[in-house]
């Protein structure tokens, strides 16, 4: 997901506003609308602009430059959105409140455009009635940017296209490998859960366009669409490849305890038909003797 935030140093009534203002992006056949709200007490537009500007009077440092809210941006990629839910947004809503911090003031509601589906944040200027500023450095918000993608490709692998590479800089020269590594990262998790052994593994992965490599002979990597190549040490596979190795071994193990089983009971059926052949001719001895006694 992309994650932006922008700076309001006056307007708060416009920021609030705009949230609202086109009814036609706020739901559709697929979505209903969605308010979610934090630290707030009413309902209505006008009374939560008067909430927001209350708090603001408890700022305890002043300067003309101050932030009076941030709005806030979650949006995911195009072809993602027949996969986008109701029920993903607001628990990715709940989830950017979480990591942002509870002590903030929220308006979070979606815009639900056409290709493009997204979060829009209302984040007070100061926290909860403290008047402590609820700025956080590049850093951080680097860092929860980074928090909101892990809880996305662990809870939602299935948006594979809205993964990007957060925490880079423009003209980063590792952010496409860095992108493909994520990408890269839901394909291998996809691949292993339906594999029952390192050639089932490794057969997932070329058709989802990845080719394994190999260095004097030995398993080493992959190549991510067949071009950059990516080791499984560094991935965390390594010991993941050894388990499903150990997997299909103890799979060989128990078809060949089961062909033995089916051997050994055939072998008993043999034995008991021959059985039933010696005591016939036994029989037939008896009988032959009795016969020669009689004459």
């Amino acid at each position: 997901m992309v994650i932006k935030s922008l700076s309001r140093k006056s307007g708060t009534e416009q920021v609030i506003k705009y949230l609202f203002k086109d009814e036609k992006k706020l739901s559709n056949k697929d979505f209903k609308p969605l308010v979610m709200r934090h630290n707030l007490r009413t309902r209505t537009l006008e009374k939560m602009i008067k909430e927001y500007r209350a708090n603001e009077t408890f700022r305890r440092v002043r300067r003309k430059d101050s932030v009076k809210v941030y709005h806030e941006i979650i949006s995911f990629s195009k072809e993602d959105k027949d996969k986008i839910t109701e029920k993903m947004l607001r628990d990715f809503g709940k989830k950017y409140m979480e990591l942002r911090g509870k002590d903030n003031m929220y308006i979070i509601t979606q815009h639900v455009e056409k290709d493009h589906i997204h979060l829009h944040a209302v984040v007070s200027g100061t926290k909860y009635l403290t008047g402590v500023a609820s700025r956080i450095s590049k850093a951080e918000f680097g860092r929860l940017k980074v928090a909101m993608q892990t809880y996305q490709k662990e809870k939602y692998p299935e948006l594979s296209k809205s993964i990007v590479a957060h925490g880079k800089g423009k003209g980063y020269s590792k952010d496409a490998r860095q992108t493909n590594k994520s990408k890269l990262e839901v394909d291998l998790k996809r691949a292993y859960q339906q594999s029952n052994s390192t050639q089932d593994f490794l057969e997932q992965l070329k058709k989802l366009g990845h080719e394994p490599y190999y260095r004097n002979e030995k398993l080493t990597g992959i190549k991510y669409d067949g071009e950059t190549k990516f080791r499984f040490s560094r991935l965390g596979y390594e010991d993941k490849i050894k388990a499903l190795d150990g997997r299909e071994n103890e799979e060989k193990q128990k078809l060949e305890e089961l062909e033995n089983l089916r051997g050994n009971r055939a072998n008993s059926r043999e034995r008991s038909f021959d059985d039933g052949i010696n005591i016939s001719n036994q029989m037939e001895s008896e009988d032959e003797q009795e016969n020669d006694y009689t004459r």
